[in-house]
């Protein structure tokens, strides 16, 4: 499984070096910009995408209408510093919102969720 990282660097380095540590994940790509991930995201048929929601370089909601029209095979995972906006997020679509900091019990969650969905979705 591949997990995409959109967020600024100094945030999502902590996420990808626990993602490391987890195990079960064969790449992680960390994208500061949306062009760039949504570029990346368009040559793999299925995506996991952890977005920080609390860049204020733009819009979190934004970003997922961006992602989701792409493709409605990106799972997007939201990460906040509160639950705030958790209810308008699985409105608009998010498969998860994980507060930060990051828990490694609550990132194999959500690895262990994306996994069975993927099994479900691509069942004979």
């Amino acid at each position: 499984m591949e997990v995409t990282l959109l967020g600024k660097n100094e945030t999502m380095s902590g996420i990808e070096s626990a993602l490391k540590v987890i195990g079960g994940v064969e790449a992680v790509s960390i994208f500061e910009n949306l062009f760039y991930a949504k570029e990346h995201l368009a040559d793999h048929s299925s995506a996991l995408l952890l977005l920080d929601g609390d860049d204020e370089a733009v819009s979190w909601q934004y970003v997922v209408d961006e992602l989701k029209a792409s493709g409605p095979e990106v799972r997007i995972v939201l990460l906040k510093e509160d639950s705030y906006d958790a209810a308008k997020a699985y409105d608009a679509g998010v498969f998860d919102y994980l507060m930060k900091p990051v828990d490694e019990k609550q990132l194999i969650r959500v690895i262990v969720k994306y996994t069975m969905h993927q099994k479900r979705v691509n069942k004979p």
